[in-house]
């Protein structure tokens, strides 16, 4: 099934965002990469619950990215993704409606943008991750 959507995104330049799991019944996150080198796939929450080695293998890949959503994630982790893949590779993400509940009950966006602009990268950096990646993606 993987395969058939994999494709019929290929096909349209549609990335897939992918959610690889926190228990024991985690995705592989190289499955996709290495069968549709020319899908583009996001994985969410900066690749949890793999990280750095998910970074390792996605600096080789053009196709591969992360975003940076999640209220779990601390800003260690975000910017440990920054460091490892560039700013090119990572995306803002609102992971709504979890993480941050606001006084009304709905999802706090202010909080999960914070925890990017508290990032000590440039404003380029910030300019990219907070858009113009997405902007690429989706439009090449």
């Amino acid at each position: 099934m993987l395969d058939d959507a994999a494709d019929y995104c290929t096909q349209r330049g549609w990335p897939i965002l992918m959610h690889l799991g926190t228990t024991s019944e985690r995705g592989d996150y190289r499955f996709l990469p290495d069968r549709h080198p020319r899908l583009k796939i996001i994985y969410a929450h900066a690749g949890l619950p793999f990280f750095k080695a998910l970074w390792d293998y996605a600096r080789e890949k053009d196709n591969v990215f992360v975003d940076l959503s999640c209220s779990l994630l601390d800003k260690s982790i975000l910017l440990g993704a920054v460091r490892a893949l560039g700013a090119k590779k990572c995306l803002y993400g609102s992971d709504s409606p979890y993480g941050y509940p606001g006084a009304d009950g709905a999802h706090e966006y202010g909080r999960v943008l914070s925890n990017i602009d508290l990032l000590r990268i440039s404003c380029e950096d910030k300019r990219l991750i907070l858009g113009e990646n997405f902007r690429e993606i989706t439009h090449s």
